[in-house]
């Protein structure tokens, strides 16, 4: 066996000594904070806009990293979230520069928010926390994270906005209203809906707010979910709204739905304006509503006129039949048939308009018209669908989920009360479905 070569030992301790001191320097790394420190990192919060802080109106907020060297992997905010503000960033990338500080060139990334205060007072920006990530120079790349201390911000009321609701601040802000189902003529059964649609600019779509639901006798009002949108153009924040009302007649009478004033505050110009639409005025059952400029309205009568013609020819041969048992027979099935026709025509009216709950207390009405049991899940058991059906019809009526059935899922329902309706049960309907759904669904 040949002998070790003297050096053999000596390297061999040696190679151990390197490996503890590379361990020993790795255990003791440069961190963000000691960059602070030092001088070499700065990570600070800015508020970019000058003067008074105004509630609703857009108050731009930074976060700025700065290094002398370079940015190995860049940086990001963690969770900026504002308690009673709206926070929206105000591009999806950071703003790169590079400023002139003492003798030395230095890289900087800005990160940039809308603030939108909802009410005035002092609101409180909490601590952030912002993931680094730099070139060290002699200590290499250094990452971790940098937590920014909290920060209160002092918001005041806008002039000129005294005693007006609701009102937003924006560049620019329109309302259109427009009106989907509308008829000749109104009879109690019918509806009709009113879209209204809102762009805003230079704020996000959350801060428009909607006026409370009027309770007028005689109306069923139903406020749809509203969809609301937020997206980016240039930089330049704008915001969508969709409302949509619908106005079931449920009796004869004259009605007016209140129009709508909205104010808004121009932050270019720091002026009020004010935004009108008028109110809407309807006449259901036998009275009569205004012509058409694209029927005569000659034409319109003749459409109801002949149907009441045959109406009045079938009574009368009937009169002149009375006290015989099969027409006494025959006329009770008539009358049955014409229930259930205007019964049909008010359920497709509300599933044409999406308005599930409507639907399905006509369904519920339908059971009572045949004299069947009051359990509706009895009656879509054996259909194919009908099941599925029931569950969205279920979650959109009372309000766990956010999108209608379809047309062909409001046909299998009402199918299902249309046919036979002996079916043995295989399951029962609770009232109020809402947390055994989700409790299904989880």
């Amino acid at each position: 066996m040949s002998k070790p070569r003297p050096l053999q030992r000596p390297m061999t301790v040696l190679s151990v000594c390197l490996l503890l001191l590379v361990s020993m320097a790795s255990g003791h790394a440069a961190t963000p904070q000691q960059l602070i420190d030092e001088g070499r990192l700065s990570v600070d919060l800015l508020v970019e806009t000058e003067g008074p802080l105004y509630a609703r109106s857009p108050i731009i907020i930074a976060v700025e990293v700065a290094t002398p060297r370079w940015f190995s992997r860049g940086t990001r905010i963690r969770d900026f979230r504002v308690p009673g503000a709206v926070v929206r960033p105000v591009s999806s990338f950071a703003d790169n520069q590079t400023q002139r500080r003492g003798n030395e060139s230095w890289s900087v990334q800005r990160w940039r928010y809308r603030l939108f205060a909802q009410e005035a007072g002092d609101i409180v920006i909490p601590k952030l926390s912002v993931a680094v990530a730099v070139n060290g120079g002699d200590a290499g790349n250094v990452e971790g994270e940098v937590m920014l201390p909290a920060r209160t911000l002092s918001i005041e009321w806008p002039p000129g906005i005294e005693g007006l609701a609701p009102w937003v601040s924006a560049s620019s802000l329109t309302i259109e209203e427009s009106w989907e189902g509308e008829l000749e003529d109104y009879q109690a059964g019918d509806a009709v809906t009113r879209v209204r649609r809102y762009q805003i600019s230079d704020a996000p779509a959350m801060v428009l707010v909607a006026p409370p639901t009027p309770d007028i006798d005689g109306l069923s009002l139903y406020r749809a979910p509203p969809v609301v949108k937020d997206s980016q153009n240039r930089g330049q924040l704008q915001g969508e709204r969709e409302e949509r009302l619908i106005v079931t007649f449920t009796a004869p009478g004259d009605y007016e739905l209140p129009g709508l004033t909205y104010h808004w505050l121009d932050t270019d110009s720091g002026e009020v304006h004010q935004i009108s639409i008028p109110s809407r005025q309807f006449s259901v059952g036998g009275v009569a509503a205004e012509p058409s400029s694209s029927i005569p309205r000659s034409s319109n009568r003749l459409r109801y006129l002949t149907p009441a013609l045959v109406l009045c020819l079938v009574a009368m041969l009937l009169y002149s039949l009375r006290g015989r048992s099969w027409v006494l027979v025959g006329q009770a099935k008539f009358s049955v048939f014409l229930r259930q026709l205007k019964l049909r025509r008010r359920y497709h009216t509300a599933a044409r308009h999406e308005d599930s709950a409507r639907c399905l207390e006509l369904l519920y009405k339908r059971l009572a018209q045949l004299g069947a049991g009051p359990e509706l899940s009895k009656h879509v058991a054996r259909s194919s669908g009908g099941a599925s059906a029931l569950e969205a019809l279920l979650a959109h009526a009372w309000g766990s989920a956010g999108t209608a059935p379809t047309r062909e899922q409001y046909a299998i329902l009402w199918r299902c009360v249309t046919t036979d309706t002996h079916t043995p049960a295989t399951a029962t309907l609770m009232l109020n479905p809402g947390s055994s759904l989700q409790h299904h669904r989880h």
